[in-house]
């Protein structure tokens, strides 16, 4: 994948070349793949924890700061790190120098106490909350919308790039028919342009037809992923620290903070092969005896969680923006 041109640069997976063949025997599945080359960046120069939840073992280490690691600056897209200032918990972002762009302010400061109770609202509404299916029905509809009216006009761009390409090969044409060339150097000219204008139609044509037929599939039954998780009230603030980031892991929790707006865009991701691992979290005995959680309606029975169906259903984003 290396840059041949520009040595010691990786070239970005849009461009690179996939074989439409399997060449060599599978070691994981492209779709893991793919996914952990979208959580790598994610998670550079971020340190793992030996036991979630646990304090830095660096001799200088004074704090834990309870969603270390999850939470992003919109404005440049660098993860926010925690400091404790006047006895309260927050989260900072201060780029320096060229790292910082246009309109990023020298510091932006993000309480903790205000992200734990968005946080605690997001996941208690669209996440275990009674009306969560019918939330993410209508964002997955959306969703859907958006995704159909950009593959549209992607087929629409490329049947203009045909039509003006067409349109090209016509005035050259006119050209040979119209203009004399005793030296035959134009016609020599014109038929190159020609040629590579035939093969850019054909490129083109290949592309249009390869759009046409990878139009966006139906969600099918991956909302009905929700539905395996309980439906119960959850105090983030109240957790400790090791079951929170447990939490936080199991649903792979991401937060981007705006500061002009003041919101914070929160995401979990789920996933059939998952689920017996969030469900063992939300339900452990150990939220209940330290009355953390309290369940409204378990909505996960034993049945439930051996069914072999899960296996099937792909995986979901639940994705939601609220003020602070």
């Amino acid at each position: 994948m290396k840059d041949p041109i520009h040595p010691g640069r990786c070239n970005p997976p849009s461009e690179w070349v996939w074989s439409t063949q399997p060449t060599h025997p599978t070691i994981i599945e492209l779709a893991t793949f793919k996914a952990a080359l979208d959580v790598a960046p994610k998670r550079a120069r971020s340190r793992s924890d030996a036991i979630p939840g646990s304090a830095n073992r660096h001799r200088q280490t004074k704090n834990v700061y309870r969603l270390r690691s999850y939470i992003v600056c919109e404005l440049c897209g660098k993860r926010m790190s925690g400091k404790v200032r006047h006895a309260n918990v927050y989260y900072n972002c201060q780029p320096r120098g060229a790292c910082r762009p246009e309109g990023h302010p020298p510091t932006v400061w993000l309480r903790e106490r205000e992200l734990l109770a968005a946080a605690t609202d997001f996941f208690n509404t669209h996440v275990f909350g009674p009306d969560r299916q019918d939330l993410l029905a209508a964002s997955v509809a959306a969703a859907d919308l958006d995704q159909t009216r950009a593959h549209e006009e992607k087929i629409a761009a490329v049947e203009r790039s045909i039509d003006d390409l067409g349109l090209r090969q016509e005035r050259l044409l006119r050209t040979l028919e119209e203009r004399d060339d005793p030296t035959g150097a134009v016609f020599d000219l014109l038929q190159q342009r020609l040629t590579s204008l035939s093969t850019e139609h054909r490129t083109k044509r290949a592309e249009l037809a390869q759009l046409q037929k990878s139009a966006p599939p139906p969600p099918a039954n991956a909302v009905d992923l929700i539905r395996y998780l309980p439906e119960t009230t959850l105090d983030l603030a109240a957790l400790p620290h090791h079951l929170l980031r447990q939490l936080c892991d199991a649903f792979a929790l991401s937060v981007t903070y705006n500061k002009h707006a003041h919101q914070a865009h929160f995401a979990v991701d789920i996933a059939a092969r998952t689920l017996p691992h969030i469900q063992q979290i939300v339900g452990s005995s150990s939220l209940g005896d330290a009355e953390m959680l309290s369940t409204a309606s378990s909505g996960v029975s034993p049945s439930t969680r051996a069914d072999a169906r899960i296996s099937t259903l792909e995986s979901l984003r639940i994705a939601a923006t609220l003020s602070l």
